[in-house]
């Protein structure tokens, strides 16, 4: 419980910039009219997720997976890399920097499938003659 509340404020923080920075893109760069129920529906939809985080480190604080790896800090950082993560894209957004995936996952897995079918044909080749 002591890792959870540790990390509680850094969360609320990443939290809070990702909403900021969102508000400023949408508002500031895309011109868009502000709209309440739109912030408190943002809001609402990162306290969730949120308290989702904070919930599932509880458990596994309490259940203690700790053997396996598995620890309430590994959940509170996720959850604040997510939102960090978050805030960093729209930061990009507002100040014009464009972010490039190097690779989409679908085209990576066709690519993974495609490399390694020549060399199930050669075995079969072999199996066969």
């Amino acid at each position: 419980m002591k890792d959870i509340l540790h990390y509680l404020p850094v969360l609320l923080v990443s939290i809070g910039m990702n909403i900021l920075l969102g508000l400023y893109y949408k508002v500031g760069i895309n011109k868009l009219n502000f709209d309440l129920k739109f912030l408190f529906n943002g809001i609402a939809k990162a306290g969730i997720i949120g308290l989702v985080f904070i919930g599932m480190a509880f458990c596994f604080d309490r259940v203690d997976l700790s053997s396996l790896g598995v620890t309430p800090c590994i959940f509170m950082h996720s959850a604040i890399f997510l939102y960090m993560g978050k805030a960093v894209n729209n930061l990009a957004k507002i100040l014009g920097i464009q972010i490039k995936k190097t690779a989409d996952e679908s085209q990576a897995a066709f690519n993974i499938s495609e490399k390694t079918k020549p060399a199930q044909d050669e075995r079969s080749d072999e199996t066969s003659s």
